[in-house]
């Protein structure tokens, strides 16, 4: 069961929900409360978005509402807290609970009466959503510095220039109910990856299930000869070649029958190993949610054979299949942009296009700090959005190629690194994060993140080693 209504006020709402800051003028906005029998919860909802939900605390089916007034607020008897509102638009469902997507298309479909300057500005759905640009003042001084400086001097965002080019850093363009940053998500390791080049080529992480180094090297081995014995079959073999070859800087070779099998062997890097079952419930979750999708990480050089020339250009490949090589997502370096670019490759593909990817440009990454990345897909009416969001700055590439998986259960289960690089845990969100989720998060992390050299128990481990010779450790 459930209750919807929309309710206006010009002041602040109750303290415990804080997160309801009131608007300079009064606004609409929507709320909704869903009992479910399932599982005896109760979920409260601002605006279509999750605001709280804990147990009932008694049998849902005993809310019965039949017979008995229905009041809230300081009207009822011996409560003194609450604020005048004015209500439209009240709905009670009885039945089955309402899911999140009932709750935000109710929150979206006003009522004939309102109007859309009287509603909550949603920057999920608005036409006009609050963007970061990369703008900097005339001292040189960019988003992200006004970031860490409003909390100390906040009258620095009420200039004109901050204001509009910063909406993000500065909070001068807000929804009326802003969810959490950090929504549930999936994770590839723990901490902080060394990804060293264990060939002249490059480094593959696989999955960990347990095998020991000897077993997964000869797995590896048995699967590559057999490939290769059969002719090295493969759908898209020109396809990944013609990737391969316009591709700058190195990366390993899947198609040189005489080396691949040793190479590959040779590459694997047991430190770098994942949990295969977070992608599989990742993938089976984006499934569900149309497609959606989110995968956001930070990279950072670690020495000068990190580079391309003078730029650090991180070379990711996620594979799905390494005999044959299909990869949906390669993040790199390629001819065809001097700063790299996400290139999306699909399993089907429309009979006019010439291959099977997109690609989505990238802005530069920092040669001497941290650099987040993050590529973002969502369904968009008959088509699809990519973007891509290398801290502040955003690339967007809009097309109707639906993203078909090589590996239906599996985004990836490999991943090739071509230069080394420090990693931080990826992340994989199962839905669209908007841009400004994104900006936020990155000034949430921006700071903490100078102070992160690179991976601390390996270095540690490595300085301790260098004090111990002879068995005689200088402590």
């Amino acid at each position: 069961m459930g209750e919807s209504t929309k309710f206006r006020s010009s002041d602040k709402f109750l303290a415990s929900w804080q997160h309801l800051n009131a608007a300079s003028e009064p606004k609409w906005r929507h709320l909704a409360f869903v009992l479910d029998a399932s599982d005896q919860t109760v979920s409260f909802y601002v605006d279509g978005y999750l605001g709280w939900s804990a147990e009932w605390g008694s049998r849902v089916e005993f809310a019965d509402c039949a017979g008995r007034e229905l009041t809230f607020g300081r009207s009822f008897p011996g409560w003194k807290n609450g604020i005048e509102v004015e209500i439209y638009d009240l709905k009670m469902f009885v039945g089955a609970a309402l899911s999140a997507a009932d709750v935000l298309l109710l929150a979206k479909t006003p009522g004939a009466i309102l109007k859309s300057e009287d509603l909550c500005v949603d920057t999920h759905f608005a036409a006009t959503t609050p963007i970061d640009s990369l703008w900097q003042d005339d001292h040189g001084r960019d988003c992200r510095w006004y970031a860490s400086q409003r909390h100390e001097a906040p009258s620095i965002c009420t200039q004109e220039g901050p204001k509009c080019k910063c909406p993000v850093a500065c909070l001068s363009f807000q929804p009326c109910y802003a969810p959490q940053i950090d929504h549930r998500h999936y994770q590839l390791w723990s901490r902080i990856q060394t990804i060293q080049k264990k060939t002249s080529t490059g480094t593959i992480c696989l999955d960990a299930l347990g095998q020991d180094r000897a077993e997964k090297h000869a797995e590896i081995k048995t699967s590559c000869e057999a490939w290769v014995s059969s002719g090295m079959p493969g759908n898209h073999q020109s396809d990944w070649l013609t990737d391969f070859q316009e591709a700058s800087g190195t990366r390993i070779d899947f198609y040189n029958a005489s080396s691949v099998c040793a190479e590959a062997v040779a590459a694997l890097d047991e430190e770098c190993a994942f949990d295969l079952a977070e992608v599989r419930a990742f993938t089976a979750d984006a499934k569900r949610n149309g497609g959606d999708m989110t995968i956001s990480f930070w990279v950072r050089p670690i020495d000068e054979a990190s580079f391309l020339g003078k730029q650090f250009l991180p070379h990711v490949a996620f594979y799905s299949s390494l005999f044959p090589p299909e990869h949906n997502m390669v993040i790199g370096a390629f001819d065809s942009n001097p700063d790299g670019e996400i290139r999306i490759h699909s399993s089907c593909h429309d009979s006019t296009a010439a291959r099977i990817f997109e690609s989505v440009h990238m802005n530069p990454a920092s040669v001497d700090g941290w650099t987040s990345i993050s590529y973002v897909r969502r369904r968009v009416a008959d088509a699809w959005a990519n973007k891509v969001v290398i801290d502040l700055g955003t690339e967007e590439l809009k097309s109707k190629q639906a993203l078909c998986l090589f590996d239906p259960d599996l985004l990836f289960h490999a991943i090739e690194f071509n230069y080394p690089m420090y990693m931080t845990p990826i992340r994989l969100y199962p839905k669209a994060l908007s841009v400004e989720q994104i900006q936020r998060n990155f000034y949430k992390l921006v700071d903490e993140m100078v102070m992160h050299s690179g991976e601390l128990s390996k270095r540690l481990s490595r300085l301790y080693a260098s004090f111990c010779v002879c068995n005689i450790c200088l402590c």
